[in-house]
């Protein structure tokens, strides 16, 4: 995911079109099973055109959403059982109007159930600066009739003079919610735009449409080789993407650019970006307090900037529903601040304290001479800080690490910024193999029923701390949902404990499942150990070469087996390790007949970031055997 990053110009060749055509619109309805059995077929039947044809839709406006055909032919629960709901439709428009304006269509149609994360039910829309937002659908349907149930509840407040909108639905089991919204921006002179196209429920169909002056310059990147359609029009050229049936993004990818997007934009390359960078940092910042000024003084620069640090953070935020990178041109000296705005105005005060400090953003993707100029490619900002007798490091505003060290979750980022009237480009290095170990020990007693029971320790060092947790503490509960997922097993929170350490994470919970099939006379057994391969292992195989890593890694899994007394190993299954010199593979098994234990363990490192021809072999390969060694079985057969 993410990997294969492709950057097309406009000019660079004509794409031909094909249409496919869509199931009838007017298919009378069915109910029950018949209609779960339908949509089931239709489903199908979609895939299969859009595995060979390319769908074109001209763009949607939010008065022509169809809800009684997305209600007929768009899955439903019984093809995603575990799903808090699913996107039927996500569908963009972008325009660029005759007076440089650009114009932005968005439309949203959710399947949801009243278990839907909370983040789903708000919705924060804010107008560009100068600019408008307009709703024009915010309403709730029932998925059986497709008949409106009510409307969403809409608000809005002015913040420094600009308009902000949110949008909060229901959660009920079952509806669907619909929003559709106008985003104007004034004095654009052009069109751009950054799409994620990963999220956080299942995505069953998603639109990006994207009108240009024909003949106009026009990039793109995408970072999962969705390329779009051309479709010339009179006085216009229309870029089209289609993405159907994509499924749940879960954030924890190893890639260095790992979240889901299509960026594109009517200007592209370093200068431009120069221009953005210069605009976004030139905003007139509040002058620091007598409070902050005093603080400055103290000959403890570490000290100083840490408590200017504090109390910037401990400025009032605006509420989680309004997005992290709100950034004025004017940041207002009281009110809330944006968590971009904190770090900008850190950027200006922290330099009084004695600090030397660089403002740098961390990118979607390498920025180069034909990489598409839009605000989404900027992910955050963060601060690169030295301080007089310590060296240099990053610092994020939202980390809760000790001032001094670059926090693991930014460990592999892109970053990007302007050095001396330079634009400067880095990849944030952080420690080797050693220092990104991911550990899992199985501590298991095996009864003569068949069950094995025990507990499961895990391990997160460093940047695989940062990769599960986003840099946040995590709560039993979210350790348990993160895990259970990396193994397929499910971890009771409640029962389970974690322990901070000084490098990260050790998160035990207790275990038992069924993992023998034994024989008719109840004389022997095959046992199956529980397995251990986190999706962003089995990512890894399937991507294609060259690709980055966030941080070269080692992924381990032990296993301390006790057997029953009246038990003994018929042979052991065979093991091998290999050696391909950035990347190594390591497993053993061992059985002590006289302690009636079975000790395993099986070992991948990684001792680079960036896979090219052969260490991408080789990594696909390691990885496979680590992923093999879970299906090992131990045949046991009573003494």
């Amino acid at each position: 995911m993410g990997a294969m990053i492709l950057v097309r110009a406009a000019a660079a060749k004509s794409i031909s079109i094909a249409a496919a055509k869509m199931p009838n619109d007017n298919k009378r309805r069915v109910t029950g099973m018949g209609r779960n059995i339908l949509k089931i077929a239709l489903n199908v039947a979609i895939l299969a055109i859009l595995a060979g044809t390319v769908l074109l839709s001209p763009a949607m406006a939010a008065s022509d959403i169809d809800i009684q055909r997305l209600v007929q032919e768009a899955p439903d629960f019984s093809l995603y059982e575990k799903a808090q709901g699913i996107v039927w439709l996500k569908d963009h428009h972008y325009t660029l109007l005759a007076d440089g304006s650009m114009e932005t269509d968005i439309s949203w149609v959710v399947l949801v159930r009243d278990t839907i994360d909370p983040s789903w039910q708000d919705w924060s829309l804010p107008a560009p600066e100068g600019g408008s937002v307009e709703i024009m659908k915010a309403e709730v349907y029932d998925p059986a009739s497709a008949l409106l149930i009510k409307t969403a509840e809409v608000s809005s407040q002015e913040v420094e003079g600009r308009s902000l909108y949110h949008v909060h639905f229901p959660a009920r089991d079952e509806v669907i919610w619909v929003l559709s919204y106008r985003v104007r921006s004034p004095r654009k002179l052009g069109v751009d735009g950054y799409v994620r196209t990963g999220l956080t429920l299942p995505l069953w169909e998603q639109f990006i449409t994207v009108d240009v002056p024909a003949g106009s310059s026009f990039s793109w990147l995408a970072s999962e080789n969705d390329e779009p359609v051309l479709q010339k029009q009179a006085g216009r050229d229309r870029y089209l993407w289609h993405i159907v049936n994509r499924p749940i993004w879960r954030g924890t990818s190893l890639l260095s650019s790992f979240e889901p997007f299509i960026a594109f934009s009517m200007q592209q390359g370093e200068d431009a970006y120069y221009r953005l960078f210069q605009s976004m940092e030139g905003v007139t910042v509040p002058d620091a307090p007598a409070s902050v000024v005093s603080i400055a003084k103290n000959a403890n620069h570490m000290k100083a900037g840490n408590e200017i640090i504090q109390y910037v953070k401990n400025q009032p935020s605006f509420p989680d529903f309004v997005a992290d990178n709100l950034l004025r041109t004017v940041i207002p000296e009281k009110g809330a601040w944006s968590d971009w705005e904190k770090t900008i105005i850190l950027a200006r005060w922290l330099p009084l304290a004695g600090w030397q400090v660089n403002l740098k953003w961390v990118t979607a993707a390498d920025i180069a001479k034909d990489t598409p100029v839009t605000r989404g490619f900027l992910l955050k900002p963060i601060l690169e800080a030295s301080i007089p007798g310590s060296g240099t490091f990053y610092f994020d505003i939202r980390q809760g690490l000790s001032l001094g060290n670059t926090p693991p979750s930014l460990w592999g980022s892109r970053i990007c910024g302007i050095v001396d009237r330079k634009l400067t480009s880095d990849v944030i290095q952080g420690g080797g193999a050693a220092d990104h170990r991911l550990s899992l020990r199985w501590n298991l007693n095996l009864d003569e029923s068949g069950y094995l029971s025990g507990h499961a320790s895990f391990l997160l060092r460093n940047g695989w701390a940062g990769l599960f947790f986003g840099g946040k503490t995590p709560d039993i509960s979210t350790a348990a949902s993160i895990l259970s997922n990396s193994t397929g097993l499910q971890f009771d929170s409640g029962q389970g404990e974690i322990k901070k350490l000084k490098y990260g994470y050790e998160i035990i919970f207790p275990v038992k499942v069924f993992g023998a099939i034994t024989g008719a006379s109840g004389k022997q057994m095959l046992v199956k150990l529980p397995t251990f391969t986190p999706r962003c292992l089995k990512e890894l195989v399937t991507v294609r070469s060259p690709f980055s890593v966030q941080f070269p890694f080692a992924v381990e899994m032990e296993y301390d087996l006790r057997i029953p007394d009246t038990m003994s190993v018929l042979a052991l299954p065979g093991t091998s390790g290999k050696d391909m010199g950035k990347v190594k593979y390591y497993e053993n098994l061992t059985y002590k007949k006289k302690k009636h234990t079975v000790n395993g363990s099986a070992r991948v490192v990684v001792s680079v970031d960036r896979f090219d021809g052969s260490l991408a072999s080789a990594l696909s390969e390691s990885l496979r055997r680590f992923a093999d060694f879970n299906t090992k079985t131990l045949p046991l057969r009573a003494k």
